[in-house]
């Protein structure tokens, strides 16, 4: 290592090496006139080496007058100018420090440095703390222990809460679902026996004389009360539509179908509070049938 540095630009941060080391260089070709190098003798600039005094004359040439001189030589005999080189290596060739008046020199300022300076004690005194009193460690955990346990029971009934009103809102909905089922199945039920006890007859077909009166009352009463037994009876079945077709099967035995027709009527209107319209309607074409009109 040494205060001389040769320029390579594929190594920029190659290490600076000494004199004997520049010599051996120079003597092994590896530094030539064009080689850029810096030292102690170029105040730590960049130069070519057939510039640099202390180098030059080791290349066969003087630095300033370019005669010819030897690697041994200490000074150009042609124009005199010096060959030595500062060998430092603590300032790199660099000019001296000159300090200035009323300054102290170098070595009283190494000296002055180097005396003991006084230590600070070994157990300084520990300052009082300004403030309250001091806060017990182990209630403080136990104060945090206790805040976490209500935050947990507090996140627990938030959570059972929640799930109870989803339960309860599905259930209601299942509730509710269940009771329209039900009507539509109730509904269903009681419309199909009410809509069979209708007499089935052709359209525009009139009564045959050859039925006997007594077996057309016969069968208009039973069909009579298997319509007033029936409880499932429907808004949409009007109990005029069970009148007239009885009526309809022969007009010869009138007052016995009125009869059945007023019962038929009378079961229907305890059956279903529903037809109250229907059923007026019913007894004012029955009412009409008794004063001789024509439905």
């Amino acid at each position: 290592m040494g205060p001389w540095f040769i320029r390579d630009e594929t190594n920029p941060f190659l290490p600076g090496f000494s004199l004997a080391t520049l010599r051996q260089l120079v003597r092994r070709g590896r530094i030539a006139p064009d080689t850029v190098i810096k030292g102690p003798s170029t105040r730590q600039f960049w130069s070519y080496a057939r510039n640099v005094p202390g180098v030059a004359h080791l290349l066969g040439a003087c630095h300033v007058c370019r005669a010819a001189a030897k690697p041994t030589d200490a000074q150009c005999t042609a124009c005199g100018a010096s060959f030595e080189i500062p060998d430092d290596r603590e300032h790199l060739g660099l000019a001296p420090v000159h300090l200035l008046p009323g300054h102290a020199d170098a070595a009283e300022v190494a000296a002055a440095a180097s005396t003991e300076r006084p230590r600070w004690p070994s157990n300084p005194p520990v300052a009082a703390r300004n403030g309250g009193p001091e806060v017990d460690a182990e209630a403080l955990i136990a104060a945090r222990h206790r805040r976490r346990r209500a935050n947990r029971r507090t996140t627990t009934a938030i959570v059972i809460v929640g799930v109870g009103f989803i339960g309860l809102a599905i259930a209601l909905m299942v509730a509710q679902s269940a009771w329209r089922s039900g009507r539509s199945a109730e509904a269903s039920a009681g419309s199909a026996p009410a809509r069979d006890g209708l007499p089935k007859q052709p359209p525009n077909s009139k009564p045959t004389e050859e039925t006997p009166s007594s077996e057309t009352g016969t069968s208009a009463g039973q069909m009579g009360r298997t319509s007033a037994d029936s409880s499932g009876v429907i808004a949409g079945v009007s109990p005029f539509d069970l009148a007239a077709g009885l009526l309809s099967a022969n007009m010869d035995d009138l007052p016995n179908l009125i009869r059945d027709a007023e019962s038929l009527v009378r079961s229907l209107e305890n059956a279903d509070p529903r037809l109250a319209g229907a059923i007026d309607a019913a007894k004012a074409r029955l009412a009409a049938v008794r004063a001789g009109e024509k439905l």
